[in-house]
């Protein structure tokens, strides 16, 4: 007799193979990026990030989950590879979800990047956001009224007599689902909701400011009680002290719309004044997909009261507005920005404006290019940025008692390839210091110069799978944080230092455990060390007495919160 033996192999699917041949034509800037992978291609690398992983899940959910699997995570919880991210975040897209089940992240995508990121060996795939849009007619839609209310107007009981195109225009498209909930019916019979709480789901309505209703409820008898955002509910909290334990919201700074890249920059006069800037949507009172606008607020208390966030770029400025970076001194907080004039234009504009003291100057122009950062030291303002050509460039401001005049640009360097946002400062000799990284490679290339017209290239700290390089120099050292993915798909925060320039860097040293998630950072340098971090939306800080050995507590892991950031004044930690 013979037998035919049927041999399965489960195996799962780490990897899949991009469909891509071309970039697809898109009509929209909002893009859905597919990966092949999450940055393992192993079982014994599937194994690992399953036991590094923390998910968010309740006991309910945990136990829910152990009835219909074997396990209550797999493959689909587990994060998007966090230097994909970081990645085409550096490339210039601008990160608006992320879905772990999709293996997905959409962004918004200048057209001209398209190509490039299609290009990427990681991406599977590109497909638009979805956009639907109806047209709403104004076509009567017949109520039937129930028997009590024929009885009670054949009686002559006053009833409101149906006219379905002012009904029609009440509810809009929401009327076929009160006719069935039997709203309609209801109202006929003369109750008409007066004094009576109502919760709305996802109505569709936003309010144009906090003051005043939407203009559907103006010719209603309506009082707002309280609203709140689910998608783009987004707050802001401060925390003091050595150990940031407390954290408290700001009444002036919540219910906004998809806040990015806050930074935060505090002048010493008047009162240690700490400015907040950032970017979020703003639909300048305009029925179309929002712009990305830069806003601005200040404390002159310490954070305790903030003052009424204020849009610092016009509509007319351009359609996406992003990092920002601020720097104070002597009475004056100055910022920069990058500035996209529309999806289809290749070159980004950069733009300057400052506070003097709290009174806002207007903004500048000041030449094309990308990802700008700024550094003040003295009477003089250094800026270094990108421009399309990823060739990196430095401009010198001299400050005066009413203006600032900007010197010509200086060439920094030209790279092979394309590069993170670079950052500046001034070491203990008055030396410009330029760090930037390359985005494929992952090296953080190093640049010097004594006069900033001729900088030459260093000794690189890192040579490979390093990101988003921060860094600051107290006395004769230079300190350099930075994103490590020696471990992929693990990430972590690496820390170094030099003690001659540059010329010569201490070995790795780890700030953080090796992570799955690893969002933005930042640190700041006093009598301690302190980084915080973010990661699967909770917020950390790691401290340190000498860069070498790092204590992580938790300061918030209850809600989804992202981007710390540090305030220093005369008294005061934040």
């Amino acid at each position: 007799m013979n037998f035919l033996s049927l041999f399965l192999f489960l195996s799962i699917p780490f990897y899949r193979e991009p469909i891509k041949s071309i970039p697809p034509k898109l009509e929209t800037d909002l893009v859905w990026v597919y990966f092949t992978d999450k940055g393992f291609f192993t079982h014994q690398g599937y194994e690992q990030a399953l036991r590094s992983f923390s998910p968010r899940l309740s006991a309910d959910a945990w136990a829910r989950r152990l009835r219909n699997r074997d396990a209550p995570i797999d493959y689909d919880d587990l994060p998007v590879c966090q230097r994909y991210l970081d990645e085409i975040q550096g490339l210039g897209g601008n990160l608006r979800q992320v879905s772990n089940w999709l293996n997905a992240a959409s962004f918004q995508l200048p057209k001209a990047l398209l190509p490039k990121i299609c290009s990427l060996p990681y991406v599977y795939d590109l497909k638009p956001v979805v956009v639907q849009k109806a047209c709403i007619t104004q076509k009567p839609f017949k109520i039937n009224l129930n028997k009590s209310v024929r009885q009670r107007q054949e009686k002559g009981i006053q009833t409101r007599k149906e006219d379905t195109t002012e009904y029609r225009r009440l509810y809009g498209p929401s009327l076929e689902q009160n006719a069935m909930l039997g709203v309609p019916a209801v109202y006929f019979r003369g109750y008409t909701g007066s004094k009576v709480k109502v919760g709305f789901l996802d109505t569709g309505l936003k309010r144009k400011c906090r003051d005043t209703l939407i203009e559907a409820l103006k010719h209603l008898d309506t009082t707002v009680v309280a609203e709140y955002d689910f998608l783009a509910g987004d707050d802001f909290f401060i925390t003091q002290g050595d150990n940031f334990q407390t954290l408290t919201s700001i009444n002036n700074l919540s219910n906004l719309y998809r806040v990015k890249e806050p930074v935060i920059s505090v002048s010493e006069v008047p009162n240690d004044t700490i400015f907040l800037f950032y970017t979020a949507d703003n639909f300048f009172g305009l029925e179309t997909i929002p712009r990305r606008a830069l806003y601005s607020t200040y404390s002159t208390n310490a954070g305790q009261n903030w003052s009424q966030p204020t849009v610092l770029t016009p509509a007319t400025l351009g359609y996406a507005c992003r990092l920002p970076s601020a720097v104070s001194g002597d009475g004056r907080t100055f910022i920069v920005f990058e500035s996209s004039p529309s999806p289809d234009e290749k070159v980004s504009s950069i733009y300057f404006g400052y506070y003097n003291n709290t009174l806002w100057q207007n903004l500048i122009f000041l030449n094309q290019g990308k990802s700008p950062t700024i550094y003040k030291k003295g009477d003089s303002l250094y800026l270094v940025y990108i421009d399309s050509l990823v060739q990196i460039y430095f401009r010198r401001g001299i400050i005066f008692q009413d203006s600032v005049h900007w010197e010509s640009p200086t060439l920094v360097g030209e790279l092979s390839e394309d590069a993170t946002r670079p950052c500046i400062l001034l070491d203990s000799l008055q030396e410009i210091e330029v760090f930037t990284a390359g985005v494929r490679s992952g090296k953080i290339y190093h640049y010097r110069s004594t006069d900033g017209n001729v900088f030459e290239l260093q000794t690189s700290p890192v040579e490979t799978l390093a990101s988003t390089p921060l860094a600051d120099v107290r006395g004769n050292k230079i300190h350099l944080f930075y994103k490590d993915y020696t471990n992929l798909p693990k990430v972590t925060i690496t820390y170094k230092y030099s003690t001659d320039g540059g010329e010569t860097w201490s070995s790795p040293i780890p700030v953080t455990d090796n992570l799955l998630s690893l969002g933005a950072f930042s640190f700041i340098l006093t009598d301690k060390f302190y980084v915080g971090y973010e990661t699967y939306g909770s917020i950390y800080l790691a401290q340190s007495t000498d860069g070498i050995n790092w204590v992580t507590t938790p300061i918030d892991t209850a809600e989804f919160l992202y981007c710390p950031m540090f305030a220093k004044s005369k008294d005061n930690l934040a």
